[in-house]
């Protein structure tokens, strides 16, 4: 049996609290896995929260009910400039 729950690409930004460009940057690259519908990207919401959990070692920290820490991890700003 599946249990899968899938969410869009706004109710997974809503959820986690990530950009959601930055989400789409990401599935896009493949570094967040993701299904194709059409031209829509759906998301396996525990996947995806394991993916990032597992990309920043720290699992349980995206998303979900109870958790204390914030999840909120805005990527580096690029403002096009030297550093």
């Amino acid at each position: 049996m599946n249990d899968a729950v899938y969410v869009s690409l706004n109710d997974l930004a809503r959820r986690t609290g990530l950009p959601r460009g930055w989400l789409r940057a990401e599935a896009l690259a493949g570094r967040l896995p993701n299904l194709r519908v059409g031209r829509r990207l759906v998301f396996d919401y525990r996947a995806v929260l394991t993916a990032l959990a597992s990309r920043h070692g720290q699992e349980g920290h995206f998303g979900g009910t109870g958790s204390t820490a914030s999840p909120r991890h805005d990527p580096p700003e690029h403002t096009g400039g030297s550093p």
